[in-house]
């Protein structure tokens, strides 16, 4: 656990979206419109980075250790690797969704050698996890005993008991065939983070905490917009990272930090140019969050001053990704305009001084897993 964060005495506020009824309705489906929009153009690049050759055979994880560069790269049949990674509690090892040599899916619980631990199928179809192609819809808990998500068929939230080999359903305020997921955590004590966004809604979104045996619910916060890919929960899964849009048909936001064991807002981190803010990412420590400030600026903000710095910035022509955060790292890569990062080296940049050391031939693209025991990285290999 790391340092007690400090909790500014202002209490967040929510405004409100401007207008009502069909108008507002209508506009709201047109900044959904946007979504899907960067969505196929992501979809673009990928087809076009795979065309190129720039994936060689089957996408796979790839296990880095950052001290020596090692790594291992753990390749998965198929193409179904789109879903996240999730590290155990204990740092030890990590599991994920994945498609078996059967082509059905699996519970994969692997080590940070790359070797398989367990393996427990997992009778779900691939269409109920992918909610409507707004997110990865779904959490495995703690235990990796079971696994939570948002079926898009029934657009139900349901839990899979892997020992019982049965679903339930959890009623949800925020069911309903509008509902796409933004985010959907499992912590402990079995408590469920499922931030929901509907295109319906008029005023706001939810945030909701769900007790995954009871089924009981509390609503957290009610943002007046949500996003998919733009959050983070830290290591412990005390604190909570989410976008949120200033009005429901904008694209304008900010990045408010919750802690999910006080329930108040810690900290709001809005753009210091005006820029979209995205992929936030917690250190090991959990006083500060790193995140991507427009398309050139890697920015960290730190807690205990409430102030946002400048931790490494693009060429004009380039272009920054941010992967991971460890104890005072970053972990990002650059690459020319439209250009794909996946043969750049990977860049480890000192947060607190000028110092900067690079890793060739790591082929990686999107957030990572950083576990501070032996600095090991976990990212998926390839879009």
């Amino acid at each position: 656990m790391g340092p007690t964060l400090t909790r500014p005495s202002a209490t967040l506020s929510h405004p409100m979206g401007e207008g009502r009824g069909e108008g507002f309705r209508e506009a709201n489906r047109r900044r959904s419109e946007y979504f899907r929009t960067v969505t196929w153009v992501f979809a673009g690049l990928a087809a076009v980075c795979f065309l190129s050759g720039c994936l060689s055979g089957n996408p796979g994880i790839t296990i880095l250790n950052l001290e020596t560069g090692r790594q291992v790269i753990r390749t998965v049949p198929g193409s179904f690797n789109e879903l996240p990674i999730d590290v155990d509690a204990a740092g030890k090892t990590f599991r994920t969704i994945q498609r078996s040599e059967t082509n059905s899916l699996v519970l994969r619980t692997v080590n940070f050698q790359g070797k398989t631990k367990t393996e427990k199928a997992f009778p779900i179809p691939d269409s109920a996890l992918e909610a409507y192609g707004s997110t990865w819809a779904y959490a495995i808990s703690p235990k990796g005993d079971a696994v939570a998500y948002l079926d898009a068929s029934s657009h139900e939230l349901r839990i899979y008991d892997f020992a019982l080999k049965s679903s339930r359903t959890i009623a949800s305020p925020a069911g309903g065939s509008s509902v796409q997921v933004s985010f959907l955590f499992w912590t402990d004590g079995g408590r469920l983070i499922f931030g929901a966004h509907d295109l319906n809604a008029v005023e706001h979104d939810l945030i909701l905490l769900v007790d995954s045996n009871t089924g009981t619910q509390e609503i957290l916060a009610q943002p007046v917009a949500l996003a998919a890919f733009q959050n983070a929960l830290s290591p412990s899964g005390r604190f909570l990272a989410y976008w949120e849009g200033t009005r429901r048909s904008s694209m304008e936001g900010r990045l408010v930090l919750y802690d999910l064991a006080s329930r108040t807002p810690v900290g709001v981190v809005k753009s210091m140019s005006g820029k979209w803010l995205s992929r936030p990412q917690w250190n090991v420590h959990e006083d500060c969050l790193a995140y991507e400030e427009g398309a050139r600026q890697i920015m960290m903000y730190a807690v205990s001053d409430r102030t946002s710095y400048v931790v490494a910035e693009a060429a004009t022509n380039q272009m920054v990704y941010l992967n991971g955060f460890g104890s005072r790292e970053v972990l990002y890569k650059t690459s020319p305009k439209m250009g794909s990062p996946m043969d750049e080296p990977l860049r480890i940049r000192d947060v607190y001084g000028p110092k900067e050391r690079q890793i060739a031939g790591v082929r990686i693209n999107g957030p990572a897993f950083v576990v501070e025991n032996g600095a090991i990285l976990i990212a998926k290999t390839g879009f």
